[in-house]
Parts: C-alpha cells; sequence; structure tokens
C-alpha cells in the first residue's frame, strides 16, 4: 500500500471521527495565596474531532475489596495531531450521536501502533473521580 493511498484511508477515517474532544497534559501544581486552593495548570495538546470506541469486552477486577467492571476505551484522532503521553486526559466536548459521552473523561495510557497509521490510536481509562 502506498502512502497516497494511507492518505486518502486516512480523511476516509476522520469522516467517521463525529465527537469532539480536548486534551490536556497536566502541568505544575500551585497553591492560590487567596483561597488556599491546590490548582493544577494545564496545558492543551489537542482540540477537535474524535471517535470513541470500546476495546474489547469489559474486564473484571476486585479495587479496594470491591468487584468492579472496566472497559477500556480507544480515542481516535487524525494522524497529524500532536503526540498524545501517558496521563493526559481527554475530554469529551460533544458527541453527534451519543450526548450521553459528552463530558466524560478519559486518562490516556499510551498510543497504540498499527501497521497501517491512518489515525492516532489512543488507549484510555475511564476517569471514575469524574462522574
Amino acid at each position: 500500500m502506498s502512502l497516497k493511498n494511507l492518505g486518502k484511508i486516512a480523511k476516509i477515517v476522520e469522516k467517521y471521527m463525529l465527537d469532539e474532544v480536548e486534551i490536556f497534559r497536566p502541568g505544575a501544581q500551585s497553591v492560590d495565596p487567596v483561597t488556599l486552593v491546590l490548582t493544577t495548570a494545564s496545558v492543551d495538546v489537542y482540540s477537535g474531532k474524535a471517535m470513541v470506541l470500546p476495546m474489547g469486552s469489559p474486564a473484571e477486577t476486585r479495587f479496594s475489596g470491591q468487584h468492579t467492571i472496566a472497559t477500556m476505551f480507544e480515542v481516535a484522532i487524525p494522524r497529524d495531531a500532536e503526540p498524545v503521553l501517558p496521563n493526559d486526559e481527554v475530554v469529551v466536548s460533544s458527541s453527534l450521536n451519543n450526548p450521553d459521552m459528552e463530558g466524560k473523561r478519559f486518562i490516556v495510557i499510551g498510543d497504540v501502533d498499527a501497521t497501517f497509521k491512518t489515525h492516532r490510536r489512543l488507549s484510555c481509562r475511564l476517569r471514575e473521580d469524574a462522574e
């Protein structure tokens, strides 16, 4: 497959990116001298179209003595987007086909490589404390 064809396929994949996300990188923490509230500065990494998909079947685990079911997610963004790093945070700002996705927050686990890089695939977990 030529790079020219790969570019065409990438454009087709992007047509399925019907969600909008913002990706932030946590920065330095500081204490507000007036309110004494601890704040974390963040750096904008990406803002734009995306597609959020579950990865495989939910996994059962015990966390803090409780039985939980965790689902891993793939957040797909265009291949020419800036690199995303583990622990970056993804926030779904809008979702054309599923309004329930709006406001969901995910923590990036890592980048998923593939033979044909038609888009960036980010392995993520749902941020449990954000709901």
